[in-house]
Parts: C-alpha cells; sequence; structure tokens
C-alpha cells in the first residue's frame, strides 16, 4: 500500500453499505476531523497517521448499525487529535492494534480499554493522558488470556507498572 498525496478535508462520502474494507491515509496533508460516517463503514482497518487533522476522531456515540467489533486495527497517530477518548473505545473488541501516540489526547485513559483481550500492541505516548487504568496490566498477563505484547506510555506522567517500553515526552 502507498501513502497518499490528496489532501484537504478528509472525504465523507461514504455509503453505509459500502464493501471497504480498510482505509489508509498516511502522511497526507488531510484536514479537518475524521467524519462520522466512517464509523458506519465495516472497515476491519482504519489507520490515519502523519495529518494535519484535528478534533476528537472517535465519537461519544457510534452510529447505528457500525461494525467496530470487527475492527482489527486503528491507528490514529501523529496527528493533531485532541479531547478524551470515548468510553465507547472498549466495544472495539477485535483490536489487535491500538496506535494513539503523538495526539493531544487527554484526560483518563477509559477503563474499557482493558477489556479488549485480542489487543497486541498498544501505543498511547506523546499525549497529555492524566492516568491508565492498572488493569490495563491484565493485558499482559497470558495466564488471564492476556496477549499484550508490546505497550508504550509515557511512563512518567501515568504511571505505568507494566509497559515493555517507556516514552520520554
Amino acid at each position: 500500500t502507498k501513502d497518499t498525496q490528496l489532501g484537504g478535508p478528509f472525504p465523507s462520502a461514504f455509503h453505509p453499505e459500502s464493501r471497504i474494507g480498510s482505509i489508509r491515509a498516511g502522511n497526507s496533508p488531510f484536514t479537518g476531523n475524521v467524519p462520522i460516517e466512517i464509523w458506519s463503514l465495516s472497515l476491519r482497518e482504519l489507520e490515519i497517521y502523519n495529518t494535519t487533522m484535528t478534533g476528537s476522531p472517535i465519537p461519544d456515540v457510534l452510529p447505528e448499525g457500525n461494525n467496530a467489533g470487527q475492527m482489527s486495527v486503528l491507528t490514529l497517530s501523529g496527528n493533531a487529535f485532541s479531547g478524551t477518548l470515548p468510553s465507547v473505545i472498549g466495544s472495539f473488541q477485535s483490536l489487535t492494534k491500538l496506535l494513539l501516540q503523538d495526539n493531544a489526547f487527554s484526560g483518563d485513559v477509559p477503563s474499557g480499554l482493558s477489556s479488549l483481550e485480542s489487543l497486541v500492541e498498544l501505543q498511547i505516548q506523546g499525549n497529555d493522558f492524566y492516568s491508565v487504568p492498572p488493569s490495563i496490566c491484565n493485558l499482559r498477563n497470558a495466564s488471564e488470556g492476556g496477549m499484550l505484547e508490546t505497550y508504550v506510555s509515557d511512563c512518567d506522567e501515568v504511571g505505568c507498572t507494566c509497559c515493555t517500553e517507556c516514552s520520554e515526552q
């Protein structure tokens, strides 16, 4: 897959029954917000990285008929996204990779993140999170069914006790 050189506002004219399995918009001059329509698609992968997009990319309430439970990869790294992560992130039960690093997210990481038992890679460094629920460490415990192999955070800021790597801001 090749990075696109398209730019401007991110497209929002998606037909809900489109058979788009993945969207990758990386190293592109996209601007604006992630359109809510994107959450109505049956995406397995959504990767938006190294753009100038802003706002809160994940809505507090997902649209009816969403397929968040089928998504396996969610990459929203290296943008200008901000706000808190909504608790709805806990409904992304098939996620194996969640990359949120290098944005301006803030607040507490929702406890629902601890229920993502398929998660293999989690990167949340380079944000302004206040705390991370200690139960995320259970995802690293194989005897508890955890599969998390890579967990990168700003350890000094959030008090991570089980990170595989600590990032320095």
